[in-house]
């Protein structure tokens, strides 16, 4: 059998498996299932459901995802993040790119080209809404930099006219409170109390 690069490793290793009809994939489960399904959860705009969704996602991929994957120790930052941008991208998810990473800073820019869960949706939206990805980013970040950080989805395929998703990734006091777009996705204060 043969999937991609990535997991042909883990097929080969008898780390990709299927029993008790489920998936795992080095002992942790995940299911395959057509995108509309997750985009549809994208289609909710209310800042309460975007602020609920990116904070499960993120603290779901922060407290279980990145231990489930990742061998007990430490683990080189740099590492870890290409594991997960090499992982996120052989299963789907689109190519997932690293473009701007700044250890000491704290920053991160990362994009996220052919993004099936916003390029094959039946709605238009004028706002990015990738709050899936956005959780996600957000919870390596902070796992890889040992920090409390923020992800921002700054630029959308959903408009036709953009081929990637853009991501900020960056602690919360460094974004612009000012800016409408960043202050809807991020809801500062609700943040600023959860991490005071």
């Amino acid at each position: 059998m043969v999937l991609n690069k990535f997991y042909d490793k883990f097929i080969f290793s008898n780390n990709l498996r299927y029993k008790e009809n489920n998936f795992y994939l080095l002992n942790t489960p995940f299911v395959m299932l057509p995108v509309r399904l997750l985009g549809s959860l994208l289609r909710n705009e209310t800042p309460q459901f975007v602020q609920s969704l990116y904070d499960s996602v993120k603290k779901t991929t922060l407290e279980n995802l990145t231990k489930e994957f990742l061998q007990e120790g430490e683990m080189d930052p740099k590492k870890m993040l290409e594991f997960f941008e090499t992982y996120f991208t052989a299963s789907g998810f689109g190519f997932l790119q690293n473009i701007d990473f700044d250890l000491e800073q704290k920053h991160a820019m990362v994009t996220l080209t052919n993004n099936p869960l916003v390029g094959r949706m039946d709605f238009f939206s004028e706002l990015p809404i990738d709050h899936i990805m956005r959780g996600v980013l957000a919870g390596l970040f902070s796992k890889a930099m040992k920090t409390s950080l923020e992800c921002v989805e700054t630029q959308c395929s959903v408009f036709k006219k953009f081929n990637a998703c853009r991501f900020m990734i960056k602690p919360l006091g460094e974004f612009d409170i000012e800016n409408k777009e960043t202050r809807r996705q991020l809801n500062f204060e609700k943040v600023l109390v959860s991490f005071a």
